[in-house]
């Protein structure tokens, strides 16, 4: 009796290892908003832009200014979330007033890439997105940057930058007056 009961265990085993059914892949969840922009700035840089906590003056201290606003910082979860993976930092009850400023400047960061959705997509899912920004990736200088980064995270250059912009030049080309002098579209080449 305890010969068939091994058998059939082992016979049952097998069966399970050979015949079982291949499990489809699922297919990747479509990036957010914020992990989109993420995606971009990964690839071509940060935002070069104004802060609004210095520019035009300073209106207060920053580490005052990201405590008092840390509500707005926290407010939509999705981005919030994004943001601190970004930073590698876990989720917390509280936040020292350090990690507070560290996450307000990554939410101003965030805030000034604007993306752009193409024809179809919610607020907080889009399926594809243009975006226009003065793109640094030394914080120095920025050179402007057209592209469309798509939910799965891929990001496409549509123009090249022909010369650095200067700084004082920053808001209006970033938001999008006119094209930069010498600028050359990808089929120009």
């Amino acid at each position: 009796m305890r010969l068939i009961v091994l058998a059939l265990a082992l016979a049952l085993t097998f069966a399970a290892c050979e015949g079982g059914v291949p499990t489809p892949t699922p297919p990747p969840q479509p990036l957010n908003v914020a992990e989109m922009k993420y995606r971009v700035m990964d690839e071509l840089g940060r935002p070069w832009f104004c802060d609004p906590d210095f520019y035009p003056i300073a209106r207060a201290d920053e580490r005052e200014l990201a405590q008092q606003r840390f509500g707005e910082v926290q407010k939509d979860p999705t981005v919030f979330a994004a943001i601190l993976t970004h930073l590698k930092m876990p989720a917390a009850p509280s936040y020292t007033p350090d990690q507070q400023l560290a996450l307000y400047r990554e939410w101003k960061t965030l805030n000034a890439l604007e993306l752009q959705p193409m024809s179809f997509g919610s607020p907080t899912q889009l399926g594809a997105s243009d975006f226009a920004y003065l793109a640094t990736r030394d914080g120095s200088s920025g050179e402007r940057v057209d592209g469309r980064v798509s939910a799965d995270g891929r990001v496409t250059v549509l123009s090249l930058p022909g010369a650095r912009d200067e700084h004082r030049h920053a808001g209006r080309r970033a938001r999008g007056a006119g094209p930069a002098r010498g600028r050359r579209r990808m089929d120009d080449r």
